[in-house]
């Protein structure tokens, strides 16, 4: 889209805040408030001033000025169009900048052969004094989302004269945006809850007012639930049918449908039209949200768009997939058989997310879909979490490498990725290192570089589909993503897409690619590299992120900006996935879940609650579970944020199965879980109801309480055989689950004698398990005695008080007097009770004194037992345990836990050592014999054998040494042996918080140099912090230090990034020899670091050259993730560096042959020739020449 900024027309938009029913909106106005703080912008001047702001867009024609804009998004009330949008400045400010606004650069295809120099700034433009721009809004396009109409505006804060250099910047605006019915709105319904919650998902992301789409919709089931289709041919519908199987296992019910059935029963001018209509339909009917086309172009047909010529050749129409998700209108509003033109007003919301497995036969087919099973059910260890950047230059005019694009997507990665970054402006990249690694496995990509149908750019060399397809990662497949041109060209025969997908030994297991050109915006970031870029703030943005969600959330993020111009248009289009759109993308190392569920599962309808968390036991949020029996019974769900789903299921007797799936987590599958029918469980309490009659009266109650699952039928509750039992009321009850009932007995004890009865209720019941159940009763008529013994059981500790003698008190709580006529017990070390026979009045006790000998018994517990014989009725023969502990040590420790911290940024709050205090509660002594800790990093002071008398304690200094430690969370523990027969090694558990050391910023080398030929150089900035390091402006006041890029970026801890120069050699002579690169970063005690920079040649021996051979110090060391090696060459010589392990077997070549003179940096990623990451521990860096020999030894930290 080209505008002219001095004749903008306000076009139409429309906004609101509530749903209003076709038919009863008129129209009208609404006003929102836009702000763009003055503190929000980036003045970036060199020759030329960048003008920056956080979300600004730029776009305008070769030569003009280059001002950003703000671009929202806004959706609109059901039933209304655009009628009018309007800008209001409330506030403003004005300042003069001294350099001109950088002129605008042509956007430009990846695979142009013309050279295209810098567009200079336009004359005539250049010299007004008059504004170029004005504030004002224009709509950009509009959009259909599930029923919900989505308009895009630009908003234009900026007021530009050239001329004299005036900036007025808009600070505070209002938006004012006029609507009116759209007579030819339809009404649609959201088909399912699950399309719901994608809606309210994706419109909170996409628009400003979220809140004024539809957030919720009542659904009716739908008869034939099917999330995801597979479109392929007959003769290959049995080779898909086991991933449609797997996806409904999953959660993600699948069938399977042959493009001839669509064919002969749908609608549409050609095929490609007639599946979208079917689509349509399995969206409305079906709930459908996932579609693959199981087949390359000759097989499934695809739509063909055009946007713009480029080239005059056939390569302007751009297949697209794209055309089958996005369901509103028909993408040809003019008719003409020429489909996404930009008049055309194609629909850019995908409803449904598509992939296409592009095969054309039954073997390549079957291959794939096993792959695809293979990496969701069990991905390998060690590979998921690497991501690699391959990167070449793009453009020499101006000089543009991928760098700064990978950069981005590298910071986006989260702790724990591995990064190898594939440079060509690091020397480190060809087709033989991209196939190394690529066969050593990793899990996600992104390739910035050419490339056509059959290859993709490598720097010196390419990589081809044949390599591609030869490639040997067996199950290690990778998730790939590349800027380059038509590698994605499935209309033609084998593209290296196809082949990398289709490699027999491994190869991908998803591509999201070009099938044309991509396109770029040198030294800006072009429409091909913003949706690769989004593409990866899908994926790492999210807990679950799958294949074709990320890549609708990026087409979804730039339809704002690059939706209303042709090129942007045609970026958008040619995008395509190669894979399934429901696969999860795996980017941490995998794990397994912990699964929790109820342990009985019974018949009918409920809600199943299943909990998934981590190995470490952390609850684990969008991940997809489903229950399934059988053909009846299929219900899947997401866990939410306390990791639990809630499952709708109305099983029947018999088993269910369970599956959890989900990115970074290996698959869990649980067959066979029993169903139980529902049933009454009958419970009685209390176990005896007893009827003192004198002391409480005839009638008592006993409960019956239902603890099942099913309603509780008490048929009959009558006396069981007991005459003295006048009533039971009722008679019959039912009992709810979880429900009880209090049953009423009532005595008659006319003629009944002074005396204790025992008789019972008998109650009948439908539980099957006790369908005859009894409450005893036990009747008290006239006085008895009633006998207690206090304390139960009656202890010995020995020899802590070397009690040989105890008491325990005999109590009557009866009415009568209580006569003990015997004391006795069978264990000879009881030896005497006194007395062995008594009487106790009522209400009274008496005290029976033990005597115990302990001699000859050894370390334990004893048990035994003192008899009473009684005249009580019900407890004529009592019993009194008695317990003997003989004297054992007994440890304990606190604080349960020994908690350190470490911080590098405030050692303040420092906590590296602590006591552990170590108890002896126990009757003997403890003697410990040694402390032994889990882990080298934690220290426990002396002495570590020492004895502790009982009931005493001893503190021992525990203490940690974090270096070489990365920052997180480390857990250990300390091991106390001792002769606690209980516990002879006693843990104590440890845990340290380690703080990231604060980001450090490093510049190398210390003088940068530019070519003075090329006007071009580069120099590294590192962070030997573990905190980001994130560099906010990168500026020059050299006058011929033309431009730096990139101008900001993040570098991850251990980390370094490229900045590359380019000069002016026409302001040479209007600057100093020196020039100076001034870098601001969060780097507090170096917030502003300048970095001198030199004219001179590239090679050769020149002014600064070293004077002798060197290997400078390895920085950072320990290493972490990457390291800089930096070595000096005074004259060219045969020069060797490597790596050797301890053993000095050689693990990595990084230099042999000839070196001519200079400084030259080398960056290590710890890995060895092959390729794979090293195992932590020493190594030892040699550097060798015929009269110079150094050695360094590196520690590898993992």
């Amino acid at each position: 889209m080209i505008i002219n900024r001095r004749k903008l027309i306000n076009a139409l938009f429309v906004l609101t805040l509530a749903l209003i029913p076709c038919g009863l909106l008129l129209g009208g106005e609404q006003k929102h408030a836009v702000e763009l703080p003055f503190s929000s912008l980036g003045f970036d001047t060199g020759t030329y001033t960048m003008i920056s702001f956080q979300g600004g867009r730029y776009m305008a024609q070769p030569g003009e000025p280059w001002l950003p804009f703000m671009v929202k998004s806004y959706v609109l009330p059901q039933g209304t169009r655009i009628s009018g949008v309007k800008l209001e400045v409330l506030k403003s400010r004005t300042i003069y900048i001294d350099k001109p606004v950088y002129p605008a650069q042509p956007l430009r295809p990846l695979s142009s052969t013309k050279s295209i120099g810098f567009a200079a700034p336009a004359e005539e433009i250049y010299s007004m004094n008059e504004p170029y721009s004005e504030f004002a809004a224009e709509v950009l396009n509009e959009g259909v989302l599930e029923g919900q109409r989505i308009a895009t505006v630009a908003l234009y804060p900026l007021r530009y004269t050239p001329g004299s250099g005036k900036l007025e910047i808009a600070e505070k605006m209002t938006l004012s945006i006029q609507y009116e019915r759209d007579p030819s709105w339809v009404p649609t319904t959201i088909p399912s809850r699950s399309i719901q919650q994608s809606l309210n998902s994706r419109l909170a992301a996409i628009v400003e007012n979220p809140q004024a789409g539809v957030l919720n919709s009542n659904y009716t089931a739908l008869g034939n639930e099917y999330r995801h289709v597979i479109v392929t041919t007959s003769a290959l519908k049995a080779n898909f049918q086991p991933l449609a199987d797997w996806n409904t296992k999953r959660g993600v019910r699948d069938t399977v449908v042959t493009l001839e059935s669509i064919v002969s029963s749908y609608s549409g001018k050609d095929p490609a039209e007639k599946i979208r209509n079917f689509v349509k339909y399995a969206h409305t009917n079906w709930g459908l949200e996932y579609l693959i086309l199981g087949g390359d172009a000759s097989i499934i047909p695809t739509r063909d768009c055009f946007t713009t010529a480029s080239d005059g050749d056939h390569y302007d129409t751009i297949p697209t997939d794209m055309y089958f998700g996005c369901l509103d209108g028909d993408w040809d509003k003019n008719r003409n058989g020429t489909y996404g033109e930009v008049s055309d007003d194609a629909d850019l919301y995908a409803e449904v997310a598509v992939g296409r497995i592009s095969v054309v036969n039954g073997v390549e087919a079957g291959n794939f879909v096993a792959k695809l099973i293979s990496y969701e059910n069990a991905p390998p260890s060690n590979y998921s979490n690497k991501l690699m950047l391959p990167s070449e230059v793009l453009w020499e005019e101006p000089y543009y490498p991928g760098d700064a694009t990978n950069n981005a997507i590298a910071a986006l990665a989260p702790a724990g990725t591995q990064i190898q970054k594939l440079y060509e402006t690091t020397g480190n990249i060809n087709n033989a290192m991209l196939r190394d690694s690529l066969n050593a496995g990793v899990g996600l990509a992104h390739h910035m570089a050419h490339g056509n149908i059959w290859i993709i750019a490598t720097g010196p060399d390419a990589f081809t589909s044949v390599m591609a397809h030869d490639l040997v990662n067996a199950d290690r497949v990778a998730v790939y993503n590349a800027i380059s041109c038509l590698v994605g060209a499935f209309d033609f025969t084998n593209c290296i897409v196809e082949e990398f997908q289709n490699a027999p030994a491994g190869g991908t297991v998803a591509w999201i690619g070009n099938s044309r050109y991509g396109w770029g915006m040198p030294p800006m970031q072009g429409p091909s590299e913003d949706l690769d870029v989004s593409f990866f703030q899908s994926v790492y943005g999210k807990s679950n992120p799958e294949a074709g969600l990320s890549l609708v959330d990026s087409k979804d993020a730039n339809a704002e900006s690059w939706g209303s111009s042709a090129i942007g248009l045609w970026c958008i289009y040619e995008l395509n996935l190669f894979g399934d759109p429901s696969m999860p993308v795996h980017y941490r190392q995998p794990s397994d879940f912990t699964v929790t569920y109820p342990g009985q599962i019974i018949e009918g309808q409920q809600t199943l609650p299943v909990s998934l968390s981590s190995q470490v036991g952390y609850p684990v949020e969008g991940m997809l579970v489903c229950a399934r029996q059988g053909t009846s019974v299929y219900s899947w769900a997401k866990t939410d944020a306390s990791g639990t789903a809630y499952l709708d299921i109305n099983p029947s007797i018999g088993t269910i199965s369970i599956t959890a799936s989900g990115a970074n987590h290996r698959f869990f599958s649980k067959d066979g879980i029993p169903v139980g029918s529902r049933q009454p469980l009958l419970v009685l309490s209390p176990d005896t109801l007893w009827m003192d009659v004198d002391a409480n009266g005839l009638s008592e109650y006993f409960t019956i309480a239902n603890e099942g699952s099913d309603t509780l039928k008490i048929s009959s509750i009558l006396p069981n055989n007991t005459s003295w039992i006048k009533s039971v009321t009722p008679a019959n009850c039912s009992v709810a689950p979880g429900g009880y009932q209090g049953i009423q007995v009532t005595v008659d004890t006319t003629g009944v004698k002074d005396s204790i009865y025992l008789g019972s209720v008998r109650i009948l019941s439908n539980d099957q398990a006790r369908p005859t159940a009894y409450e005893p009763v036990k009747l008290i008529k006239g006085d008895w005695p009633d006998i207690d013994i206090v304390p139960e059981p009656l202890v010995f500790d020995m020899p802590a008080n070397n009690d040989t003698i105890s008491s325990a008190a005999v109590f009557n709580k009866g009415r009568a007097d209580l006569q003990v006529t015997s004391v006795s017990t069978t264990d000879s070390w009881i030896v005497d009770i006194q007395p062995n026979t008594f009487s106790i009045p009522s209400g009274d006790f008496a005290t029976v004194y033990v005597i115990v000998d302990t001699s000859g018994l050894g370390f334990g517990t004893y048990n035994g037992k003192i008899t009473f014989q009684t005249n009580d009725p019900d407890e004529q023969t009592r019993s009194l345990a008695v317990k003997l502990n003989m004297g054992e040590p007994d440890i304990a420790v606190e604080p349960d836990t020994l908690q350190f911290y470490v911080s590098y940024e405030d050692p303040s709050k420092n906590i590296t050592s602590a006591n552990s205090d170590v108890q002896n509660k126990g009757t003997r002594t403890l003697s410990v014999s040694n402390i032994v800790p889990s882990r080298s990093w934690i220290l426990v002071g002396d002495p570590k054998s020492f004895e502790i008398q009982p009931f005493y304690s001893k503190y021992v200094e525990v203490s940690v040494n974090p270096e070489g430690l990365k920052q997180g969370v480390y857990d250990a523990s300390i091991t106390i042996s001792s002769n606690d027969p209980d516990e002879p090694s006693k843990k104590q558990q440890v845990r340290l918080l380690l703080e990231e050391a604060p980001p450090k910023i490093v510049c190398s080398p210390d003088t940068a140099l530019m070519d003075n030929k090329t006007m071009r150089g580069t120099f590294w900035v590192f962070n030997e912090g573990m905190r980001d390091l994130v560099v906010s402006n990168i500026s020059s006041p050299t006058p011929w230090i033309y431009g730096l890029f990139p101008k900001g970026f993040t570098v991850r801890g251990q980390d370094s990034a490229q900045v590359t120069m380019i000069g002016d050699a026409s302001k040479v002579s209007q600057g100093p020899k020196i020039g100076t690169v001034e870098i601001e970063s969060n780097d507090t005690k170096k917030p502003l670091t300048k970095v001198p920079v030199k004219l001179g040649p590239a090679s050769g021996i020149a002014e600064g050259m070293p004077l002798t051979f060197e290997l400078v110090p390895v920085a950072p060391n320990p290493v972490s993730s990457r390291c800089m090696v930096t070595y000096a060459v005074p004259r060219q010589s045969q020069v060797s560096l490597c790596v050797y392990d301890v053993a000095g077997k050689r693990v990595r070549l990084l230099e042999q042959g000839l070196v001519k003179p200079g400084y030259y940096t080398i960056i290590w990623n710890g890995e060895d020739d092959a390729g794979r990451m090293l195992p932590q521990g020493v190594y030892l860096l040699r550097m060798e020449s015929p009269t110079y020999k150094a050695t360094q030894r590196l520690v590898l930290l993992r």
